[in-house]
């Protein structure tokens, strides 16, 4: 199996995770105080960028997050604990 088929099914897979996720307890009272005290955010994550921007949406926080920062699917070295996500997403103002 190569790369590309290996990418695509991580993120049928992931995708598939978001139907039945469950947010932390908490993480929407978080992400409505930053968003209230001008803090932007920015979530940085090893999963694809489509199944985040799914799970965001199902659990309706997609509002109160400014950026969302994922995995490269051509380059799996740069994902966590690589610090390269981190310092990729845009700095705070």
């Amino acid at each position: 199996m190569d790369a590309c088929h290996v990418e695509t099914a991580l993120q049928t897979a992931e995708t598939k995770a978001v139907e039945s996720a469950t947010p932390t307890p908490g993480v929407a009272e978080f992400l409505q105080a930053c968003r209230a005290t001008g803090r932007q955010l920015a979530i940085v994550s090893n999963n694809a960028r489509v199944s985040m921007r799914a799970y965001l949406d199902r659990v309706g926080l997609t509002d109160l997050v400014d950026h969302i920062e994922t995995r490269d699917p051509i380059r799996p070295a740069l994902m966590k604990p690589s610090p390269h996500l981190v310092e990729k997403a845009p700095q705070p103002r």
